[in-house]
């Protein structure tokens, strides 16, 4: 029974990945034309229809996506895609040190500069600190002697 169960699970989960990636793609696949009334389509230059769909976010990149990545001795630089500029300072920063501490902890890197476009950030290992304050002192000293 229990073998059973865990086919039918597996097959479950692989269908509803496939059914996800279908109406994932066929939802890029739409076309853009019906965002127009008839009316809208016989008057709009290439142009105008270019520029509504842009300002509705249709012609977005599907995110920010991993262009390139470059070393030149320790130093790590990260290209991504120019979607990414369209963050917020603080995002943009904080995804920068959610990535940077990554590359740290993949190699031995003195720098890692993040690009997007014409924005970049630099880390050093040092400018990262991330503090674990959900131990207590009388929680370490247990382990410590048990």
């Amino acid at each position: 029974m229990l073998k059973y169960t865990v086919k039918r699970l597996a097959q479950s989960l692989v269908t509803i990945l496939l059914v996800a990636t279908l109406v994932f793609l066929l939802m890029r696949c739409l076309p853009t034309d019906y965002y127009f009334t008839e009316e809208q389509l016989m008057k709009f230059t290439e142009e105008q229809k270019y520029a509504a769909l842009e300002a509705a976010g249709l012609t977005d990149p599907i995110g920010t996506q991993l262009q390139s990545l470059t070393q030149a001795g320790t130093a790590l630089t990260v290209f991504l895609s120019p979607g990414s500029n369209r963050m917020a300072d603080i995002s943009f920063t904080l995804a920068g040190a959610c990535l940077a501490k990554t590359c740290f902890g993949l190699d031995d890197f003195s720098m890692v500069t993040i690009r997007s476009g014409d924005r970049d950030v630099s880390f050093r290992p040092d400018d990262l600190i991330f503090q674990d304050t959900s131990a207590t002192l009388e929680d370490t000293q247990k382990e410590e002697n048990p």
